[in-house]
């Protein structure tokens, strides 16, 4: 988790997508990443999550 303060912040980086904010706080990735694992995962937060561990 992350403070309301850094949610915000990090929703206003993401372009105010929620999924991004969500891959960019959980996996502690850039945007540019947290989109890329997205597409990949076809949009799905969870899909994108599991791609991204190690």
């Amino acid at each position: 988790g992350c403070s309301y303060e850094d949610a915000a912040k990090t929703l206003k980086r993401a372009g105010g997508s929620v999924k991004t904010a969500v891959v960019m706080v959980l996996k502690g990735v850039p945007k540019r990443e947290a989109v890329r694992l997205l597409d990949r995962a076809g949009g799905f937060v969870r899909r994108a999550l599991e791609e991204a561990k190690p």
